[in-house]
């Protein structure tokens, strides 16, 4: 009934004991410290005796009061704090429905954690929310959410389904990566921008449906996605950055629309399977090591707007037998087509 009060209803011979707790009723910080307490860990961060594993706070609510849940973090009202249930030994969780967000580090290290309700009515999910969340398998992620903050989901190892709301509009850097069971995504329409890092490591990807509204994917945004095999670019897109699907050594074909005006070095560099690939005519320079590695590409049109190709852009084509380099071509870089047979 009255916050503050959790530790009087369970006698404390019993609180390291406990593994399956349903709280109803308002929490404050000493009654997260409690519950964290129970769930392996202390205000300051160090392990308990506690075994708590399942946590049901769907008919709970989140108020300001009370001391420091850890160390120096209060509760607010409605919202899951920064580190709020970090590293504890928790595998399932209900959070209460009337939470507008989830803050830094939340759930971060929690390696045990099967599942996770995120309600309707959250906007936010913090930095690394659920990052090391190494047994988490499935994120249902609900309409209304705004944003998704930085690494909110790296290395959640063993996640293989996620849905993206309508609400997103843009990838954040690294929220995915280390994703290496993550088989498919499909990203909104409304979706503009895939930061750096966003899906690297994510190994096990086959399927990657590219936005309309894309406008840039980031640095190494698709690094080592060593099971992607075709991509198809909408034609919004300008920008594809700094090693960006470099690695993917299933990758056999690549589409892109006529915007792209700029690839950046190393963007396709050891994609040892890519067989063709269409350079849009609005791309004036190959950069650097661009299709560094690109052993199976064996022929290639380079439009006539280009007028540079970067140092090693295509070391190491060792089937590349046929390529037009345009007569405005001013700048052909140090090694670009060094042990291309």
């Amino acid at each position: 009934v009255t916050a503050g009060t959790l530790s009087t209803l369970i006698p404390e011979d019993e609180k390291y004991t406990i593994t399956t707790l349903k709280v109803v009723g308002p929490l404050n910080g000493d009654d997260i410290r409690f519950i964290r307490e129970m769930a392996g860990r202390d205000v300051s961060g160090n392990e308990t005796e506690g075994k708590l594993v399942d946590l049901d706070m769907s008919e709970a609510s989140i108020v300001e009061g009370g001391g420091d849940y850890y160390e120096d973090y209060n509760t607010q009202n409605n919202i899951i704090g920064e580190n709020m249930f970090e590293l504890t030994t928790l595998k399932s969780i209900k959070l209460p429905m009337n939470i507008t967000k989830i803050g830094w580090f939340a759930f971060s290290g929690c390696s045990s954690l099967l599942e996770v309700n995120i309600p309707i009515g959250v906007t936010e999910i913090g930095i690394s929310a659920f990052s090391g969340c190494s047994s988490l398998t499935n994120v249902l992620i609900p309409d209304g959410v705004i944003e998704i903050l930085p690494a909110a989901f790296e290395d959640c190892s063993a996640l293989c389904d996620v849905n993206i709301p309508n609400s997103i509009t843009k990838i954040s850097e690294s929220t995915f990566s280390g994703c290496s069971s993550l088989i498919s995504i499909v990203i909104p329409s409304g979706v503009t921008s895939v930061g750096d890092y966003s899906f690297e490591g994510c190994s096990s990807l086959v399927s990657f449906t590219f936005p309309e509204d894309l406008v840039s994917i980031g640095n190494f945004a698709f690094y080592g996605c060593n099971s992607l095999k075709n991509i198809i670019l909408s034609n919004s897109v300008v920008s594809i950055g700094i090693s960006a699907f470099s690695q993917c050594s299933l990758l056999e074909g690549i589409v892109m629309g006529d915007s792209v005006m700029t690839i950046g070095d190393g963007a396709f560099s050891f994609c040892s399977s890519l067989a063709s690939i269409n350079i849009p005519d609005g791309i004036t320079s190959i950069g650097n090591a661009a299709f560094y590695h690109c052993s199976s590409l064996e022929s290639l049109n380079l439009p006539d707007g280009v007028t540079s190709i970067g140092d090693e852009a295509f070391f190491s084509c060792s089937s590349l037998t046929s390529i037009n380099i345009p007569n405005g071509v001013t700048t052909i870089g140090i090694r670009a087509f060094s042990d291309c047979n």
